[in-house]
């Protein structure tokens, strides 16, 4: 993941916040950032020390989506499997994870950018969110697992206060 800086991890205790940071294009995932996101969740998945995840977009955006202008760069284009195996073109969203997702969802969550909040247990939604997808959800069935969307996030606390939620440390 050190060769990616448009995803990085920050562990805190048993909570690892995974951040898409990529503000030029307003956090679009481009085949390179797909793996590293899909390293990151490897990782996270493989720890036992961490208990529980938080997928986040940096600069107010959550994520764009797939970025389009990299599907005709061999080196930075979207692995893509037609019959539908190997772990997605947006990176982790085929993974069944184990341990428990939060994404904290701020700004545009639009096309694959909404396909990365869904495959959280519960995301959190700020007043400036706007999710759809224009094109129509391509996702296998152990993709799309649709839990309650909450309305408002409280960002006082921060990201941390919420995983402790699920940590049981209220």
């Amino acid at each position: 993941m050190a060769d990616q800086p448009h995803v990085r991890a920050e562990i805190d205790g048993p909570v690892a916040t995974i951040l898409l940071s990529r503000p030029e294009k307003r956090n679009a995932v481009d085949g390179p950032m797909a793996k590293a996101l899909l390293q990151a969740f490897a990782a996270f998945e493989a720890d036992p020390e961490q208990r529980v995840a938080v997928l986040h977009g940096e600069h107010g955006v959550f994520c764009a989506g797939a970025d389009l202008s990299a599907s005709g760069d061999p080196e930075r284009r979207h692995a893509f499997d037609p019959s539908g195996g190997g772990a997605g073109p947006m990176g982790p969203t085929r993974m069944a994870l184990s341990k428990p997702l939060i994404a904290a969802v701020a700004g545009h969550a639009v096309a694959g950018g909404l396909e990365l909040a869904l495959l959280a247990d519960m995301r959190v939604v700020e007043e400036s969110a706007r999710h759809r997808d224009h094109i129509g959800l391509a996702l296998g069935n152990e993709s799309l697992r649709l839990f309650g969307v909450c309305d408002h996030a409280d960002h006082t606390h921060g990201n941390s206060a919420l995983a402790a939620h699920f940590l049981g440390n209220r």
